[in-house]
């Protein structure tokens, strides 16, 4: 054994201390097969979070075709949300385990037989059900194991190269949002539900085959033991954040369309305002990304989410075209910066080894504000036939998330010592290096598999 891809490097083969074969890889290559990685990353952001993102645009006609009120209407997307982040620990731990692009291609054949049986629905709950269990989902399985393997690759420069793969959303939300406009349009929603099938299924499948992993895989299911980063204070303050930042996150991008219509703007300038906040929030994503590996990433962090806040009590004093669009365009650059940084704070506090475990379970936090954020702001207008408390409850939430941010110490490392139990690893702590280690910690083994399983190690 004597080559990885790119240009890393592996050690011979040792035995673990449970008897396994375990490698100690070298450092990432920071650029080769990686930076193909990360164009595979961006097309699996591009469909997912552009799927969620656009969503605003069928929500009307949802409410039009089953005459439903718009917190009712708006669990559809915010299952599907929730669920991706929700499960997000299981879906990190099993990219880990089993492969990321095996996982990826699984949630590729969920989200596509989601969005095909939802377009034979003739119930808003039937919409539960399928755009939103199911879909939601293979949401899950695609995007934790697409944002996780990134940072396998990178050492310098992590900021950017996370930045780009996860800039794919806010394209994904320009690019679907007019589609599914255009689609809506010529063909109706249930036809269109099919094309979106389509798309995805193609579209993750050959991302799936273009995914490869820089570590090999781990030997057990770690979805368990990855609990115990909850003893880390670091990782609380970090949770947190992830919750109360995503509770007004998600509000604008379901109920800006929505807002716009009811101030006179018509149905295709507010897809026009939500297709801009999703170039914005590409740029910004790459942009942000940049000046986290300049500045820090936990600063650029706090600071998307102050702005973002601010910028969206401001919004309560939109209420023309040009007004909302210069929202959009400033909103959708720093909000896009909150959920693209959170891998790559993990990274910085926790390493890569166990990324996609962690990245996964502080994912977890965001499951709240993505289940709950657009039908509380539904329900909250359906009551009072006004978004002016959605709005400032939306940029009070992010401002606050802030503060939890700028507490996380990164000068504070903890690395716990993998365990087959919860309870067992809450007993466990152990005190890292000075600097990230570049070897497997004590218990910590790796298989590496010389065949199909593992699709950067050659055999000589």
């Amino acid at each position: 054994l004597t080559s990885m891809a790119g240009s890393a490097k592996v050690e011979p083969f040792s035995i673990g201390s449970d008897g396994s074969k375990v490698v100690e890889p070298h450092e990432p290559p920071n650029g080769g097969y990686g930076w193909v990685v990360v164009a595979a990353s961006f097309v699996i952001h591009l469909l997912v979070l552009g799927n969620i993102y656009s969503f605003g645009v069928l929500f009307p006609i949802y409410i039009d075709v089953f005459r439903q009120p718009q917190g009712s209407v708006a669990w559809v997307g915010s299952i599907s949300a929730g669920l991706m982040t929700g499960l997000g620990s299981y879906s990190g731990a099993w990219a880990d385990r089993y492969g990321n692009s095996r996982i990826i291609f699984l949630g590729g054949i969920f989200v596509s037989t989601g969005f095909l049986l939802a377009s034979f629905s003739t119930e808003l709950w039937h919409l539960y059900i399928t755009q939103g269990f199911i879909a939601g989902i293979g949401y899950s399985l695609a995007f934790i194991s697409g944002v996780s393997v990134v940072g396998q690759w990178f050492t310098t420069n992590r900021g950017l190269a996370v930045g780009i793969a996860v800039a794919g959303s806010g394209l994904g939300q320009f690019v679907l949002s007019l589609v599914t406009g255009i689609l809506v349009n010529e063909y109706k929603w249930r036809v269109t539900l099919r094309i979106l099938a389509l798309i995805d299924i193609v579209g993750l499948t050959l991302c799936a085959i273009a995914i490869k992993r820089f570590l090999p895989l781990t030997t057990k299911n770690n979805t368990e033991s990855s609990l115990v980063y909850f003893k880390d204070t670091n990782f609380k303050f970090l949770y947190a954040s992830a919750v109360v930042s995503t509770l007004g996150l998600f509000m604008p991008y379901t109920h800006l369309p929505k807002y716009a219509q009811l101030h006179g703007v018509s149905t295709g300038g507010a897809i026009v305002i939500l297709s801009i906040m999703g170039i914005a929030s590409a740029a910004g994503r790459v942009g942000i990304g940049f000046a986290a590996d300049v500045f820090g990433k936990l600063a650029m962090l706090g600071l998307c989410m102050v702005v973002g806040g601010i910028s969206t009590l401001c919004w309560l004093g939109c209420k023309v075209f040009w007004s909302m669009m210069l929202y959009a365009i400033v909103y959708g650059f720093f909000a896009g910066g909150v959920i693209s940084l959170f891998p790559t704070v993990c990274a910085e506090l926790y390493g890569i080894k166990k990324l996609g475990s962690v990245a996964g379970l502080l994912y977890t936090g965001t499951a709240f504000g993505n289940l709950l954020a657009a039908p509380i702001a539904g329900f909250f207008y359906d009551g009072t036939q006004s978004y002016t408390g959605p709005i400032a409850l939306a940029g009070s939430l992010l401002l606050s998330a802030s503060i939890f941010v700028y507490l996380v110490d990164p000068a504070k490392k903890y690395q716990p010592v993998e365990s087959v139990s919860v309870k067992d690893s809450l007993d466990l702590l152990v005190t890292p290096p000075a600097s990230e280690p570049t070897t497997p910690l004590d218990g910590d083994t790796r298989a590496v598999e010389a065949d199909k399983n593992d699709l950067l190690v050659e055999e000589c």
